[in-house]
């Protein structure tokens, strides 16, 4: 590819270089529902229901995100889990020979926070990638997702 990285047409529009013949075609998103694959009462089961609740608003959802978001799911209770170990026993433990060691959650608490981030650009769960995804419907002032994640 000659040139640099093309910019999204969302910012294009801002700037008021956007030309119509240079539109580039998106597949429609449907606005289908998915099932959660998760207890509703665990972290998981709490987080899909939250992502999907925010997908579904802005019609930004299809069947074949189902993997996906069950994989920021995942890595999100593995996040949190870890989280809540490291804060029970602490950063630091004793290892076989006697001397201190960084604890192993604090290790799998990064790699999965990592993980969440990475699902969440690509599912648009961030202002940035969020940008770069044309919503079909704008957000009503009573529910506005915006401010909820950004707040």
């Amino acid at each position: 590819m000659r040139g640099g990285i093309a910019k999204p047409d969302v910012v294009k529009k801002a700037s008021g270089t956007f030309r119509k013949g240079r539109e580039k075609k998106k597949p429609q998103p449907r606005g289908n529902s998915l099932e959660c694959p998760f207890p509703a009462n665990s972290i998981a089961g709490k987080k899909w229901a939250e992502v999907v609740e925010g997908l579904e608003h802005f019609k930004l959802i299809d069947k074949i995100d189902n993997t996906h978001i069950e994989g920021l799911c995942v890595a999100y209770e593995q996040a949190k889990k870890a989280d809540a170990q490291v804060k029970k026993d602490g950063q630091f433990m004793v290892g076989a020979r006697g001397t201190m060691i960084k604890h192993p959650c604090v290790q799998i608490s990064a790699e999965a926070w990592k993980l969440v981030r990475a699902y969440s650009n690509d599912l648009g769960l961030n202002h940035l990638s969020r940008q770069r995804m044309q919503a079909q419907e704008e957000p009503d002032a009573n529910n506005d997702l915006e401010a909820r994640y950004l707040n």
